[in-house]
C-alpha cells in the first residue's frame, strides 16, 4: 500500500506551515528532519523548540507509479502502484547527545492522536489454531493416548 503522508505543522507559537509531504509505501524510517523541501521539521524553519504536526494519508497522483504509461489510468497494468487514502501510525524518536557529543542515545515513543477521515483495517495472515487437546490424567490412559498420537507401542517400539 502506498499513500501520500501530508503534514500540517505548527511551531510553538501556533504558526502553521503546510506543503510538507512524502510518499510512503508500507514503512518509512526516515528522520523527518531529512525530508526534502520545504523542510518544515527543521529547527531553523520552525524557530521554536516545540511544535506539533497533523499527518494525513491521502491518495495522490504524485505517489502513483504507472508501470506502463499510456495504458490508461493507474491500475490498468498489474505492476502499477496506485496510492490510496490510508490511516497512518507513527513513532517519534529523539536523538540525544551527552558530554558535548561524546555519548549518544535515542528515546522513542508512539505518536498519539486520533483521526476521523479514514477507517483503518488491520490485515494479517489467518492461520488455524492447533486443535484443543485433552491430556488424560490416568497413567494407563496417558500411555494409550501417547500410542495413538505417536504410533508407539507400550514397550517403545514403533508401530
Amino acid at each position: 500500500m502506498t499513500t501520500k503522508a501530508n503534514f500540517d505543522i505548527w511551531n510553538g507559537n501556533e504558526i502553521k506551515f503546510s506543503g510538507q509531504h512524502r510518499c510512503v509505501s508500507c514503512w518509512d524510517e526516515t528522520l523527518a528532519s531529512a525530508y526534502g523541501g520545504p523542510g518544515h521539521f527543521g529547527i531553523d524553519h520552525l524557530q521554536t523548540a516545540t511544535g506539533k504536526a497533523r499527518i494525513d494519508g491521502l491518495q495522490s497522483q504524485n505517489c502513483d507509479v504507472d508501470y506502463e504509461t499510456g495504458d490508461g489510468a493507474c491500475g490498468a497494468h498489474p505492476l502499477d502502484v496506485c496510492s490510496e487514502d490510508a490511516a497512518l501510525a507513527g513513532l517519534t524518536t529523539r536523538l540525544l547527545s551527552f558530554d558535548a557529543g561524546a555519548d549518544y542515545g535515542a528515546a522513542s515513543a508512539a505518536m498519539v492522536g486520533m483521526g476521523t477521515d479514514v477507517t483503518a483495517v488491520i490485515r494479517y495472515d489467518l492461520t488455524q489454531p492447533p486443535p484443543e487437546g485433552q491430556m488424560p490424567s490416568d497413567p494407563d490412559e496417558v500411555l494409550r493416548w501417547l500410542r495413538r498420537q505417536f504410533g508407539v507401542s507400550l514397550n517403545g517400539a514403533r508401530e
